[in-house]
Formats: C-alpha cells, sequence, structure tokens
C-alpha cells in the first residue's frame, strides 16, 4: 500500500480548479501549445478542455497576426446555464514520479500470461474460494443487490451478484495459478487485517473483483403503494460486467484496473493484469527501499539529537557541579575571613579559640582547592551517568 505520506503529498501536488474566465484570458494571453505544459497537457487535451467548459480559443494565424501588429479580435466568453462548467478541474500528472524501472517492465516475460486461459470449470477451487462458494448458500444480499458474505475468515475482496457468482470463483481460481507460476502468492491478511492478498519478496498487493451496479427507477406496484410502506424510489439492477482492481494503487498513475468492456472481458486481458501485477510489486518494493531509507534517515536524525540532548546535559550537570564548587570556595573563604576578623578584633570569651577552630575545620572541609582528584572524578563520573 501506497505510503501515508506518499499519498497526502500526491494531493497536495493537485492544482486547484480554475474559473472559466480564468482560463479564458490565460488561451487567450498565451499560446496553446505553450500553455498546455503548465497543466501537463498536450495542446490538444488542453483544447478539449476548453470545448467541454465553452471556452473560445484563438483561431489560426492569431498570434502571427499579433506579433506583427496587425488588428486582431477576441471571440467573448459566451454565457453558460450549466454551473458545473464553471469550473475546471486539472489532474496531476502522477507519471512523472513513476520510476523508470517501473515503466520498463515490458510484456516480453509474459508468456505464461499470454498462453493461459482462465478455466470453465473447476472440480476442486482454491480453500478460500470454497468457504465462499459455501458462504454463498446464506443467499442474503447487501443494498446494491450483491452477495452479502458473513463473516469469511479472508476477505476475498468479491462484490459480486449471485448470476455472476460463479464467474468470478472461475476467475479468481485461474488468477491465483496464473500467478502461482510467477511466484505470488495469495495468502490471508495479517494483524488486524482480513484481507487476502499476493505476496512476492515480502510485498502485499490486495485486490478487489467487484461487478458494478446501475441505479434505476424502482418499480412501485399497487400492492406497495397500499401497504402504506415507503418504498424506495431508486434501486440498483446488475451490470454483468467486472472491474478486477489492485488496491491502494490509485494514486500511483500505474495501470491499477481492469473493466470487461463490449469487446473484451477480463479473461482475454491477463497479459496485460499480470504486467500490471509486475509493475506495482516493483513499485511496492521501490517504495518500501525509499520508506526504510527513510526511517534510517530518520533513526539517525533521531540519535543525533538525542546525543545533542545528551551533551546538553552533560555539559548543564558540569556547570551546575562547577557553580557548586564556586559558591563552596566563596563559603570556605568568608568563614576563614570571619575567623581572621574574630582574632583580630582583640578581646576572647573563654574558649572561643575551641570555636574557631571548629570553623576552621569547617572551611577545609568545603574548600574544594585541596581536592582537585575528587572534582576530576566527578566530572568524569557526570558523562557516565548520562548515557
Amino acid at each position: 500500500m501506497i505510503g501515508r505520506q506518499t499519498l497526502i503529498l500526491l494531493i497536495m501536488k493537485k492544482q486547484k480548479p480554475l474559473k472559466r474566465e480564468e482560463l479564458y484570458n490565460l488561451v487567450w494571453s498565451v499560446p496553446m501549445i505553450k500553455l498546455a505544459k503548465r497543466f501537463d497537457l498536450s495542446d490538444q487535451g488542453l483544447a478539449k478542455k476548453c470545448k467541454k467548459h465553452k471556452i473560445p480559443r484563438p483561431p489560426m494565424g492569431y498570434w502571427a497576426k499579433l506579433e506583427h501588429g496587425k488588428t486582431v479580435e477576441k471571440t467573448p466568453l459566451p454565457n453558460i446555464t450549466d454551473q458545473r462548467l464553471a469550473f475546471i478541474e486539472f489532474q496531476p500528472n502522477y507519471k512523472k514520479s513513476i520510476p523508470e524501472s517501473v515503466l520498463s517492465i515490458k510484456e516480453e516475460p509474459l508468456a505464461n500470461g499470454t498462453a493461459f486461459q482462465i478455466p470453465k470449470r473447476v472440480t476442486r477451487y482454491h480453500p478460500l474460494i470454497s468457504e465462499y462458494r459455501k458462504l454463498k448458500d446464506c443467499k442474503t444480499l447487501d443494498q446494491y443487490g450483491r452477495l452479502n458474505f458473513r463473516n469469511p475468515s479472508v476477505d476475498m475482496g468479491m462484490k459480486v451478484t449471485p448470476k455472476t457468482f460463479n464467474r468470478a470463483c472461475l476467475f479468481l481460481q485461474g488468477i491465483i495459478k496464473l500467478f502461482d507460476s510467477y511466484g505470488w502468492i495469495m495468502q490471508k491478511g495479517i494483524g488486524n487485517s482480513n484481507q487476502a492478498a499476493f505476496i512476492f519478496e515480502g510485498e502485499r498487493l490486495s485486490f478487489e473483483l467487484k461487478e458494478p451496479v446501475t441505479q434505476v427507477p424502482a418499480e412501485i406496484t399497487n400492492l406497495k403503494r397500499k401497504d402504506g410502506y415507503l418504498w424506495p424510489l431508486k434501486e440498483y439492477a446488475p451490470s454483468g460486467l467486472f472491474e478486477f482492481t489492485i488496491s491502494g494503487m490509485y494514486l500511483t498513475g500505474l495501470q491499477a484496473r481492469w473493466k470487461d468492456t463490449a469487446k473484451e472481458r477480463l479473461e482475454n486481458r491477463l497479459p496485460s493484469i499480470v504486467q500490471g501485477f509486475r509493475q506495482a510489486f516493483e513499485y511496492k518494493k521501490l517504495e518500501t527501499i525509499k520508506r526504510r531509507a527513510r526511517d534510517l534517515a530518520w533513526e539517525q536524525q533521531a540519535k543525533r539529537k538525542q546525543e545533542l540532548l545528551r551533551l546538553k546535559e552533560i555539559e548543564a550537570a558540569r556547570r551546575n557541579h562547577l557553580f557548586e564548587l564556586a559558591q563552596a570556595y566563596n563559603q570556605a573563604k568568608s568563614i576563614r575571613n570571619l575567623i581572621v576578623a574574630f582574632k583580630e578584633s582583640g578581646s576572647k570569651e573563654e574558649g572561643f579559640d575551641m570555636w574557631l577552630d571548629w570553623a576552621e575545620k569547617i572551611a577545609n572541609q568545603i574548600d574544594p582547592i585541596e581536592k582537585q582528584a575528587e572534582i576530576l572524578s566527578r566530572y568524569h563520573h557526570i558523562e557516565t551517568e548520562a548515557k
């Protein structure tokens, strides 16, 4: 799965929607071929945007006439009634961020995918598909008319209606067998997730096989009207078509979704599906390498910060010790000055000499001048305590 920070950065790259008036002014100020590059589009792509949003463009020869100082006419911007055309969305070109090693994966090594065919009958399904086939007998449907598989041990990403269920089982059975030939093994989810995924070299790709449904007007019979229940006016009709998707790859710019079309079914698109999974595995491998490198850089940065903090704490402790020594020295000095003052006063109480001797002893105890070995030991011990 694509990482969370990568996802945020990709979304942030999306350009702001432009008002019709803004794009109109740009189109008449800059030649289309130059302007299109600002939006990661071809000039034809930008022309389609203008046509869709009813923005007139300069006619052929407009810029040449303007360059030579000839008179040119600017087609006015017409009014619109459909306000959905008032803003123009521009999508970023995600493929610019796809590594070349991913884009360079071609179809040469896909011989298995070219020759392989999805089975039309299966005598023994993969155990996880067999579990789904048993759960299917519950015959409960969700709000979209798709089968509601109650509490499967593994989420196979199967969202289909009863009519397409057998085809879905055959398709997934074939995909599992085909992918096995490439070493992509399907496994159960890990941790709190029960999402099934294909595993290759430590990377996981989960998937979804979905049958899209369309919203249609609900048929309200006379019987329904009489019962007084507020029946919904819309319901969902199955399409009978399939979409096969690699989960979490939408914003990469890689092909990660394959659909049934009027001309081609998923069963005939196996080489493209295999190539898409190969690219996705390579992409995720490179993302893992980048993530590990980023994590290592963060870890090293954290260690550097921790070391700076440790050195700062050591320095603070040593400075505090120095301040304590200076204070002790000043106290010892003050005591000795006091003793000298008493001795010079001339008058002494009986027994006061004993007190002066005691005061001198205290001064000697707190004076750090004669304790250099102890001071040095404490200096080094502070560093040891901070480790």
